[in-house]
């Protein structure tokens, strides 16, 4: 207790602090039991192995888990996909089983058109005639004054594929007059349905009971209106009328039901008969006269205003210029309709006005284009809103700076110049079709989107010549070719029918399609490819493969215009009345007809692309069709003499030798001039 002579307790107070020391037990005390067990080192070691076991297994428990887990998720991806394809195969096979029974039933009423034209003939200089009354038993009717029924006429009656495919074989004529007349129509009619059931394979009794059993559409005359009815659907088409009729029956309380695409038939097509500043006033003043009596003519009222807010929101830009009549129609919606049928109504309609007029903007100055120097990631998203059920493919980007084609994978620049098409093919507006404007002084204004298109058309095939024919050696000139062949294919697999025609346009244009030495170099699965497309592009029977693989199409899809601007200028050459009988009435037939094709366009506008776009990329396409997409076809043909002179046995022209060669020869050969027929 003493520290240098110095007590502890005086220096720490009396408060010590006792430290008990634990004392190791002695070294044999576990031989006693007094200290508990202690296990072996053999133990011990035999613990850790068995831990070890138990461990991989656990963990050998665990792998097969999540091998387990990983097939059940490929299972159920399998099963989802193969659930897709199977729907994407019910889907095409019902098209095409639709567009069998429409041609088949077109195909029966165009082998019964001559029997039917001698018929009519017969039947005028026949004393056998139709009482009203009978005619009158046929609509069902026993109250009202019978109307007066004629025969139909037979160019009338004739639908085409276009015009009516969900109706097909109602419009085949039956027996309407007594006599020997009839029996004779129907005995030739039983005759061409049995010669045509004979050629398509089908059954004979079948087909002739069809068409023996199919009742006659009635015509329907009505002061200045010419309707026909079909006894099968109870629908009413309007044939034909004068523009004043034609107007009233668009707010008739009975078209809704039999006729529910009269109106948007209308609206679509009356630049072709008329002007919206002739048409517009008149639907006005029909609203007018009718808000006299507000309550006894109010539904007649609801339903112009109806009318209006369609034709706003399906043809926008015929309320872009109004002329003189602007002032007119503002003081119409501000004043007149708020005092007739209230304030909201009028707003709503307004408002529907407006709406429709921003989105038509839109949708003509929307500019999706980079800006020079920007990086691809800043644009990796779709120039316009995609259904968020399609999951965009992933952009195969460039490894380094794009200088020239063969630093882009073909698949990624066909996504690119697909996303550029779509862009032009979402603005051509339906009244473009109309009146052949595309070809017009003033096409510019009255088609200036069908207008771009076409240029767009030229420049990539005029682009896709330039990079063949500037190549410096024939193994070159073979790669860009079966590059651009690659890029066709997945314009194909996009369903992008615009695009696949560019391509084949440039591989049989003049400056190309000589080069044999080079397509000799060609890998033969891709000339063989190049046939198959070729082929299905090809102009035989009026493009008949394109028209069906494009009616089998799920949008989205861009078709191939120049075949829909034919069509439409074939349609513009029919005649606008309807013949000797009806000198002032319009033929609305004709207008049904531009209409169904005009909807097929709109069709394939409504879905847009779920692709990834790569602003990288896409400058460069643009640039490329601005430096050579407008190059002289002569100059291209000299840069092709150039790269195999004419005095070169093996490059004579025509693709003898394989020219465009293997592909071209295999494809039908001699297409060039239908598919170079837009420029």
């Amino acid at each position: 207790q003493v520290c240098c002579g110095v007590k502890i307790n005086d220096v720490f107070g009396s408060h010590t602090h006792t430290h008990t020391r634990r004392v190791p037990p002695p070294h044999n005390a576990h031989l006693h039991g007094g200290f508990g067990h202690h296990t072996s080192g053999g133990e011990m070691e035999q613990l850790a192995a068995e831990n070890e076991v138990l461990r991989q297994e656990v963990a050998a428990l665990l792998l097969a888990k999540e091998i387990a887990k990983d097939k059940v998720r490929n299972a159920i991806q399998q099963l989802v996909d193969d659930n897709k394809k199977l729907k994407k195969k019910i889907t095409l096979l019902e098209s095409q089983v639709s567009s069998l029974l429409s041609e088949r039933n077109t195909l029966l009423q165009r082998l019964g058109q001559e029997e039917l034209e001698a018929d009519d003939y017969e039947r005028e200089n026949s004393p056998h005639t139709v009482s009203r009354a009978s005619a009158h038993r046929r609509l069902g009717s026993s109250n009202a004054d019978p109307p007066m029924f004629t025969r139909a006429n037979t160019a009338d009656l004739t639908r085409t594929l276009s015009d009516s495919p969900e109706r097909g074989s109602s419009f085949l004529r039956g027996s309407f007059d007594s006599g020997d007349t009839g029996s004779v129509r129907n005995r030739r009619n039983m005759q061409s349905a049995s010669k045509l059931a004979g050629m398509l394979g089908l059954d004979e009794d079948k087909i002739v009971s069809e068409v023996q059993n199919v009742p006659e559409p009635l015509t329907i005359e009505e002061p200045g209106l010419l309707l026909m009815r079909n006894p099968v659907d109870d629908l009413v088409e309007v044939k034909g009328g004068t523009l004043v009729k034609l107007i009233e029956r668009l707010y008739h309380p009975t078209m809704a039901v039999q006729a529910p695409e009269y109106t948007s038939t209308f609206i679509l097509t009356h630049r072709c008969f008329s002007t919206t500043l002739v048409v517009l006033p008149l639907i006005v003043n029909a609203y007018i006269s009718f808000s006299e009596n507000r309550s006894g003519n109010q539904e007649t009222r609801q339903r112009i205003l109806k009318f209006l807010e369609a034709w706003a929101d399906l043809q926008p830009e015929d309320f872009t210029d109004l002329g003189e009549y602007t002032e007119e129609f503002r003081l119409f919606l501000k004043s007149k309709l708020p005092s007739v049928d209230g304030k909201l109504v009028a707003k709503a309609l307004r408002k529907r006005l407006k709406a429709s007029a921003i989105r038509l903007n839109s949708t003509y100055t929307e500019e999706t284009n980079p800006k020079p120097g920007d990086s691809p990631a800043r644009h990796m998203s779709s120039p316009r809103p995609t259904p968020k059920t399609n999951r965009a493919p992933k952009a195969i980007l460039p490894k380094a700076r794009i200088g020239s084609l063969e630093d882009l994978d073909p698949v990624e620049l066909a996504r690119q110049m697909t996303l550029l098409d779509q862009e032009l093919f979402q603005k051509v507006r339906p009244s473009e079709f109309l009146n052949t404007a595309w070809m017009k002084k003033t096409k510019e204004v009255d088609a200036p989107n069908v207008i771009k298109m076409i240029h767009r058309f030229n420049e990539v095939s005029l682009w896709v010549q330039h990079s063949i024919v500037s190549c410096d050696s024939a193994r070159r000139r073979a790669s860009y070719i079966e590059k651009f062949i690659k890029v066709c294919q997945t314009f194909l697999k996009l369903q992008n029918f615009n695009g696949v025609m560019q391509i084949i346009s440039a591989l049989e244009g003049a400056a190309v399609y000589r080069l044999s030495k080079s397509f000799e170099r060609v890998k033969p699965g891709a000339k063989k490819k190049y046939a198959i497309m070729h082929e299905l592009m090809s102009g035989t029977l009026s493009y008949k493969l394109y028209r069906e693989a494009l009616a089998a199409c799920i949008p989205p899809s861009i078709p191939y215009l120049g075949v829909h601007l034919t069509d439409f200028a074939t349609l513009h050459e029919t005649k606008t009345n309807l013949g000797p009988n009806h000198p002032t009435y319009l033929n609305f037939s004709k207008n049904t007809q531009f209409a169904n094709a005009q909807r097929m366009i709109l069709r394939f506008q409504a879905v847009p692309y779920s692709l990834q776009c790569v602003g990288l990329i896409r400058e460069w396409i643009l640039s490329q069709l601005a430096a050579v997409g407008n190059t002289p076809e002569d100059k291209l043909y000299d840069l092709s003499l150039i790269a195999e002179p004419r005095d070169d046995p093996s490059s004579g022209g025509g693709g003898g030798n394989g020219g465009a060669g293997g592909a071209g020869a295999a494809a039908g050969g001699g297409t060039g001039t239908d598919t170079n027929s837009e420029k």
